[in-house]
């Protein structure tokens, strides 16, 4: 899972440069800002690293209670989608951000085009995928729909608050 430095990734819907460098459980710890398993993330800390440069990674299927009393230090928690298919990551991020969880939330691993629009609604909000190499064409996946029908953990309103608004009803 070692990781560059230089990598490009999607954030807040920009293509920038990523400044964290994903760590496996073997692998030694290097300098600045890591993302590594919860496990690894207590010994990075006792080994002397600030808070402020260390990440952690969980599986789509981990539970939210992993991060219990971690969630306010960590300024970032990236889920990793072992395949394009796994819905548990969506529920992962609604539940952590449901928690208070305010830091960057990233999608990692094998996810689509298809799916940023979801994956943003559920809170996410950097994206790293491992099979698309054009990242350019990810971002066009955050205007694939204008209107949306329930609240989420993103900021758009519901089209029942936008018609309410319009009409000049407070949404039920």
């Amino acid at each position: 899972m070692s990781g560059d430095s230089t990598m490009k990734i999607v954030r807040d819907r920009h293509l920038v440069d990523d400044p964290w460098q994903p760590v496996g459980t073997e692998e030694p710890l290097p300098g600045g800002a890591i993302i590594v398993p919860v496990a690894r993330w207590h010994e990075a800390l006792a080994a002397g690293r600030d808070e402020d440069s260390l990440g952690v990674v969980l599986p789509a299927g981990a539970e939210p209670s992993e991060l219990d009393g971690l969630l306010e230090a960590l300024p970032l928690v990236a889920v990793h989608f072992e395949s394009p298919g796994d819905g548990r990551g969506y529920s992962l991020a609604r539940t952590l951000r449901e928690r208070g969880f305010g830091g960057d939330l990233r999608a990692c691993g094998m996810f689509g085009r298809d799916q940023v629009f979801y994956l943003a609604r559920c809170g996410f909000t950097s994206f790293a995928p491992e099979a698309i190499e054009d990242l350019t064409s990810l971002l066009a996946g955050f205007d694939d729909f204008s209107l949306v029908y329930q609240p989420a953990a993103d900021v758009r309103d519901p089209i029942d608050a936008l018609r309410a608004a319009r009409a000049g009803n407070p949404p039920r």
